[in-house]
């Protein structure tokens, strides 16, 4: 389980995002830091192809999907108003 107080320990490093539908980004974590790659559309949530612990560059896919909801708020932040 995931503490509720989860969003408090992910903060959003860097973010780039390009042709308007993909980002690259940071989130740094309790434990580590992710470098995410995702596909951004309109009406549908944002989707995490790729995640990498930055220190390692082992898959961080897992930990992402057990923290999906964070994780997606983290970027959706940082993202300009989506219709």
């Amino acid at each position: 389980m995931v503490p509720k107080n989860e969003s408090q320990m992910m903060k959003l490093q860097n973010i780039a995002i390009f042709d308007g539908q993909f980002l690259n980004a940071e989130i740094v974590t309790e434990i580590g830091t992710i470098a995410v790659e995702a596909e951004v559309m309109h009406f549908v949530p944002i989707q995490i192809e790729h995640a990498i612990w930055t220190e390692t560059g082992e898959d961080a896919l897992c930990y992402v999907a057990q923290r999906l909801d964070v994780v997606r708020d983290t970027l959706e932040a940082a993202l300009p108003e989506r219709a």
